[in-house]
């Protein structure tokens, strides 16, 4: 598990600043960059989940602006960006900024409520990665969404309204049940087995009759596969 990393790009310092300081009381990983150059670079070096950009980021007119570098990020990465204008009245830049398909547009100075609710639009939107088909998952805990890579991944266990999450090596609580959890998570790898648990179908150790064993790490699971459940489980169970 790991703090989702989220790259600010702003030519203005205090601006880039203040919104780094509202990032990580939020819970999350910044990096910042000041201009296109630093911004690429860093982008590279860093590899955020997200980038928050200035459209203009320069105040050279022949300088490459935010709208150059988002075109960059889309041609290198699937990143998503989050773009930062200072002058929402100008159409021109509006029509090119939107062209790029940006994930969404805070006007400068944004407060700490507009920028986190931006970040989540960012994130929800982007969870038609169902990224369970990949390398990673974007999971929210408290205020802020934590990326869980999938090969630490061992299960999640319904407690109430929440749900436990057991990595190879920790365990910890979302605000969040497991019905909602299988609605936006579950695919080939991820599956539910039980009314109590979703398990990562990789880590199976062995089966004994409707019994599945499970390790990550250190953590041991053992559970019974649910009646409504068995006929996907063993028909994919026998197809691997």
């Amino acid at each position: 598990m790991q703090l989702l990393k989220i790259l600010v790009v702003e030519d203005q310092r205090m601006v880039a600043i203040n919104i780094k300081e509202y990032l990580e009381e939020i819970g999350y990983e910044v990096a910042l960059a000041f201009n296109y150059e630093d911004g690429l670079a860093t982008l590279q070096s860093f590899q955020p989940d997200l980038v928050l950009l200035d459209i203009k980021l320069s105040k050279m007119p022949d300088a490459p602006d935010g709208v150059d570098l988002a075109m960059e990020i889309s041609r290198l990465s699937n990143t998503p960006f989050i773009f930062l204008s200072g002058n929402a009245q100008d159409d021109e830049l509006r029509a090119r900024a939107k062209s790029v398909n940006p994930a969404g547009f805070l006007v400068k100075p944004p407060n700490l409520f507009q920028i986190q609710l931006a970040i989540e639009l960012a994130i929800e939107s982007k969870k038609t990665n169902k990224a369970l088909d990949k390398d990673f998952i974007f999971l929210k805990s408290g205020k802020a969404y934590l990326r869980i890579d999938i090969k630490e991944l061992g299960w999640f266990k319904a407690e109430r309204n929440l749900s436990e999450v057991t990595l190879a090596d920790e365990v910890f609580y979302v605000n969040l049940n497991l019905a909602a959890i299988e609605k936006d998570y579950s695919n080939s790898q991820i599956m539910r087995v039980h009314k109590s648990y979703m398990i990562n179908f990789s880590k199976i150790v062995r089966t004994k009759g409707n019994q599945i064993y499970l390790k990550v790490g250190e953590n041991e699971l053992r559970v019974t596969v649910g009646r409504v459940y068995r006929d996907e489980f063993w028909a994919k169970f026998n197809s691997n």
